[in-house]
């Protein structure tokens, strides 16, 4: 049985199809398909054999409950099972739907990795079942073909072939096979029913089959038949009144042997017809089903077994799902108040100088005019040395709080940069080539002067419907800062910028050459107000706001390789389409 147990997984978010596809890929012998949709998994199921679908509940135009009433109506697909999965319908009238509509299994979010597995595992192993039953119903076709061969020397040449049709029959010995006459006595008895039934031929033939048959299994289908035929039933009529009607009939029976036991067996009785087409007697064929029966049994209590076990299991995790949950909202919130105290710090630190600056420069200045007040009042003699001294400090001091009021409002507008960093940003379909070329125009000349170089190396067939002016000011940051502290002490360096297509996103690929950055530096480079030149006119925002930018309205990841003496390559992920309404992250 070669044939791989084919697994089709319907969903309309492709995150979960990974998460299915990439759990049940380790199983053994399995093919998986996926379906976005309910119209794409009915055309899979019509042209493909799938032996189990894991069926979405909530799917847009059409749902699950709608593609499963599809699958049910179509001859193909009827009895391939399906198995619900849900993290929204959860409540019993949904379950009960689910059923209505052909659901062998229905499961609601969070689940069990292991209990999802168990279940694949229990469709496959009824499957591979299946498999090993059609095999034998072929091996039993052959035998029936036999039988059939037998069966036409029956007609008219009993009398003549006996004993040529006596060894055909013995050679079946997986089955016992006897015939009647149209009485109910014992005509033949092959070899398997001596080897199945314990007793031998010349005790039973003449004789009726129900010796080996128990009174009160013999007369509860006789009941049955009875209100089925709408006539009395009893006897040996009872194995053989629906084989008149149809030519042939199918059961099951409990058999018991000479030496008193019982096993199961599946039951076929036939019409045995002379060669002018009369009715001369009966061939029934016995093959035991004890084993198969077991097996189907066992395999029922160890389903019951295991869904116990995964419903205490699932109660087991839950609670300590509860409880992680609990535990990881603490964790946030002491994060929130550590992260606020460490913002707080960096912006009393940062508005500190310029404001103490002005406060140094007004109460000095306050002193001054006090003294200068003095003077005027004690109408001494003013000498213009002293007024002019006086209207010198006044200026100076007007410069300091200026440039300290200056410096602290540019502060302020960069905090409230960071705060509104997605206001005023319009989305566009942009060739990125052209759009970078623009971008560099104005930089270029004024980087290469000081002796740095930039180099461009990004296809002209690359557009994207993104944000030009946030790339924008994600470039001109990257470059001031490979300026800045990259190069710094340095008359040259060269600045590298290409991008390409890779599995339909676009990488672009920033690159200097200078002093790159320690572990402790790299760690915390996007962190806010993080700068390794405290108080040299810095505030720290700088890659704070390319991480904002890139996993916020590009809709990206940035990516940071760097170490000491080997410059800096930051790798930026960026959709061709930014479409999505939050980021992806940063790894480093």
């Amino acid at each position: 049985m070669s044939e791989k147990f084919l697994i089709l997984t319907v969903d309309d978010n492709p995150n979960n199809l990974f998460v299915l596809n990439a759990l049940l890929s380790g199983l053994p012998n399995v093919e998986l398909v996926e379906a976005a949709s309910g119209e794409a998994a009915l055309s899979i199921c019509v042209t493909r054999d799938v032996h189990l679908i894991l069926l979405d509940v909530q799917m847009p135009v059409m749902d699950g409950y709608e593609t499963a009433q599809h699958l049910q109506m179509i001859e193909k697909t009827r009895n391939i099972p399906i198995v619900f999965i849900t993290a929204v319908f959860k409540n019993e009238a949904f379950i009960q739907r689910g059923y209505a509509v052909g659901a062998v299994d229905y499961l609601t979010k969070p689940i069990d990795d292991c209990m999802l597995l168990n279940r694949v595992r229990h469709y496959q192993h009824l499957r591979k079942r299946e498999l090993e039953l059609k095999e034998k119903t072929i091996s039993l076709e052959k035998t029936t073909k036999l039988l059939e061969q037998a069966q036409s020397l029956l007609v008219g040449k009993v009398r003549k072939s006996t004993a040529d049709l006596q060894t055909l029959l013995d050679a079946a010995l997986e089955f016992t096979i006897v015939s009647t006459d149209t009485a109910g006595n014992i005509t033949t008895f092959n070899h398997g029913a001596e080897l199945m039934l314990g007793y031998k031929a010349n005790e039973v033939l003449g004789k009726s089959p129900t010796i080996w048959h128990l009174e009160e299994e013999v007369a509860a289908h006789a009941i049955d038949l009875s209100e089925f035929l709408c006539r009395p039933i009893e006897g040996f009529e009872t194995f053989v009144a629906v084989a008149r009607l149809n030519g042939s009939s199918v059961s099951n029976w409990t058999f018991v042997r000479k030496d008193g036991t019982r096993f199961l067996v599946s039951l076929v009785v036939s019409l045995v017809l002379d060669e002018n087409g009369e009715h001369v007697g009966f061939l029934g064929i016995a093959r035991d089903i004890s084993a198969q029966v077991e097996a189907e049994s066992n395999l029922l209590k160890l389903n019951q077994q295991l869904d116990q076990r995964v419903k205490e299991r699932t109660e087991q995790l839950q609670n300590a799902l509860d409880h992680l949950q609990q535990t990881q909202n603490k964790l946030v919130e002491s994060e929130k108040l550590a992260a606020l105290g460490v913002i707080v710090a960096a912006v009393a630190h940062e508005l500190n100088t310029p404001i103490g600056n002005c406060i140094t420069a007004v109460s000095t200045q306050a002193d001054l005019s006090l003294a200068f007040e003095e003077k005027l009042d004690s109408k001494a003699p003013l000498r213009r040395s002293e007024l002019s001294g006086f209207v010198t400090s006044t200026r100076l001091a007007i410069e300091i709080i200026e440039r300290g009021l200056r410096r602290a409002s540019e502060l302020v507008n960069g905090f409230k940069q960071i705060a509104a960093l997605h206001s005023g940003l319009e989305k566009h379909q942009f060739n990125l080539s052209n759009t970078l070329h623009h971008i560099l125009a104005d930089i270029k000349a004024h980087v290469e002067s000081n002796g740095y170089q930039i180099e461009l190396d990004v296809p002209a067939s690359i557009h994207m419907h993104s944000y030009p002016d946030a790339l924008g000011q994600i470039i001109r940051i990257l470059i001031s800062n490979s300026t800045v502290h990259g190069y710094e002490g340095k008359a040259q360096g060269l600045i590298q910028i290409k991008a390409e297509i890779k599995n339909e996103q676009v990488e672009l690929v920033y690159r200097d050459f200078g002093k790159g950055l320690s572990e402790e530096v790299r760690k915390h480079i996007f962190d806010p107000f993080f700068t390794t030149r405290l108080g040299q006119g810095t505030n720290g925002l700088g890659m704070t706001t390319c991480y904002n930018l890139v996993t916020g309205p590009l809709q990206g990841i940035i990516d940071l390789d760097s170490s000491e003496g080997k410059g800096v390559c930051f790798t930026l992920l960026l959709p061709v389409d930014a479409h999505c309404e939050s980021g992806s992250g940063v790894t480093s």
